[in-house]
């Protein structure tokens, strides 16, 4: 009583000590029934079972009055820990974050607070929290489907289209529901994480996934052209978006609202996401050069700019080196001794590469020279080069980076020479391939929490099957540690497999390069996603080259038939 009375009785009396209350009552002349009655009222106010009020407070006097008690409500506060009910739907995500001296009410009404799904057009509910949770539906990585429509979707959900069977987990389905109903038929399976399309190469199966759950052995399906692996992907307009929701049903205190207010917004963050763009061979030369001396040096770039300038990082293997002795691509100079001139530069320029390897075979043909001048090239406009250098020492050092929270590691190496063209203590070139070396820089740079990509300049084969020592050398890569292991020689593209969980693709074939055979025109793009220190998607782009130097994206039909090719040959190699 001593510590209420000390803390909460305000007037302009300045009480040191509650016994001076009587002491300054006799001094006033309150009559003693009067003081009683007010400190009987005082008792009350502090009687749990009366209701729960604010501070008591003395009215000022005035010359012609008493002090008289008045009383406020007060704001009410939980003592105790809140009784949360969890729904189904809630990720574990989320419900391991909820403290464990909270108690799980069995029953929604008679909880505190109700934590649950809702879909993102609701407004129901007396919100603490809202976090946004993203679903991607996905199917096996060898699957030439790209695309469904949205209300192709619904008919699955609906049980109206039942050639296609979704899986997800139980809670999946109960967050969808919130968004969707119940849905009906059989197209909806329930399975367990683990068991997520288990069937192999069926296109038949797919699956609802969590983003932040993703793994590169998933390829992603768009719907109605809306990916979440897109970069300017707008959730709240994405059919697979889902609310998850806290809603008050009494009140809590501030401490309560401090730990829902640190609950994770979105399992899709793009502060959390990086993207990286791997291509095939660049030789701006030959026909390509000539090309440009026809149109512009801009020329090659002009149908495809928007992918180049999309990813968060662009990698360019440049095999030619630019020199300022280099002669005019035009007329076409035939032969296989390489050079570019100093103009072709501003191709580079416009597509802004942040990564150039330089494995490549042609970096010396017209010696040392015209490849130290691209590195000073590179390093004056903020191009970051690496798999060669100024000596083996460099040439062999690694390109780290650390960019959305995602430490990335690229490492280069020349396997098929010539030796001229390979950098020695003293002298520039390529770096040459030391596999126990290299098996060891990606194991440490794997301790070290880098996600490692190995680029290769392997031998190179017009097949789309790699052969037996481009397989051995990219198998000891990825079963290092690597996450992605690439190779850049290939003019002609490969299959892809996955080995150790790291995608393995044997060849990407040309990006600027003038080879237009049939199956030297076709090309990939891949594009690695990142997200919170893990890799978890690759989407595969293609294009088909035109007039010696321009590639333009696959028409559907084009796509089809390449994709259906590859991942036939891909098949064989598992």
């Amino acid at each position: 009583m001593e510590r209420f009375l000390k803390g909460i009785i305000r007037s302009e009396y300045n009480f040191k000590h509650p016994e001076e209350i009587f002491l300054t009552a006799n001094k006033k002349n309150i009559p003693g029934w009067r003081w009683l009655l007010g400190l009987v009222i005082l008792l009350a106010a502090c009687s749990p079972n009366l209701g729960n009020f604010n501070t008591p407070v003395f009215a000022s006097p005035s010359a012609d009055a008493e002090p008289i008690l008045t009383v406020t409500p007060a704001a009410t506060f939980a003592q105790d820990p809140p009784s949360i009910w969890l729904d189904e739907g809630v990720p574990a995500q989320l419900r391991e974050k909820v403290p464990t001296n909270w108690s799980v009410a069995s029953a929604k009404k008679n909880a505190d607070l109700v934590f649950t799904p809702v879909s993102p057009a609701s407004s129901v509910g007396n919100r603490l929290y809202q976090g946004t949770w993203v679903f991607c539906l996905v199917t096996s990585f060898y699957t030439v489907t790209d695309d469904i429509s949205f209300d192709d979707f619904r008919a699955i959900w609906n049980g109206s289209k039942e050639d296609i069977r979704i899986q997800m987990t139980d809670d999946t389905r109960s967050a969808l529901v919130a968004v969707f109903g119940e849905p009906l038929g059989q197209g909806i399976q329930i399975r367990n994480k683990r068991d997520l399309l288990a069937e192999k190469n069926d296109e038949e199966s797919w699956a609802v996934v969590p983003f932040d759950e993703l793994v590169p052995q998933w390829k992603v399906l768009s719907i109605n052209g809306e990916s979440p692996l897109d970069k300017n992907f707008e959730a709240y307009g994405y059919p697979l978006t889902v609310v998850m929701a806290i809603m008050q049903q009494s009140p809590v205190d501030q401490n309560v609202k401090n730990i829902i207010s640190a609950l994770p917004k979105t399992n899709r963050d793009s502060a959390k996401m990086t993207t990286v763009l791997l291509t095939g061979t660049t030789a701006l030369a030959r026909g390509t050069a000539l090309q440009m001396e026809e149109f512009s040096a801009l020329y090659p770039a002009e149908m495809i700019l928007d992918v180049l300038l999309e990813p968060d990082f662009l990698h360019i293997s440049n095999e030619v080196s630019f020199n300022p002795e280099c002669p005019s691509g035009k007329p076409l100079r035939i032969g296989g001794r390489f050079c570019s001139r100093p103009e072709y530069f501003d191709l580079f320029k416009l597509i802004d590469p942040e990564f150039i390897e330089l494995t490549g075979n042609h970096e010396l043909d017209w010696g040392a020279e015209g490849f130290l001048y691209s590195l000073d090239l590179y390093q004056a406009n903020q191009m970051l080069y690496y798999g060669g250098g100024r000596d083996a020492a460099e040439a062999s050092q690694p390109l780290l980076i650390e960019h959305h929270g995602n430490k990335i590691a690229l490492l280069g190496c020349n396997v098929m020479g010539p030796d001229t063209d390979l950098a020695t203590a003293t002298t520039p070139g390529s770096a040459r391939c030391d596999m126990d070396k290299l098996e060891d820089q990606v194991q440490q740079l794997r301790k070290q929490g880098y996600l490692p990509i190995v680029t290769f300049q392997h031998f190179e084969v017009c097949d789309i099957a790699p052969q037996s020592s481009q397989k051995i050398d990219f198998a000891r890569m990825a079963s290092a540690g690597a996450v992605i292991v690439s190779g850049s020689q290939a003019h002609c593209p490969q299959a892809m497999v996955f080995i150790n969980g790291a995608f393995v693709h044997y060849g990407l074939g040309n990006l600027f390069f003038d080879q237009m055979d049939d199956v030297t025109r076709e090309e990939f793009l891949d594009r690695h996603v990142f997200y919170d220190g893990r890799y978890i998607s690759t989407e595969i782009l293609t294009a088909k080259l035109e007039n010696s130097a321009q590639p333009r994206p696959m028409t559907d039909g084009e796509r089809a038939a390449f994709l259906t090719k590859i991942f036939a040959a891909a098949q064989e190699l598992k």
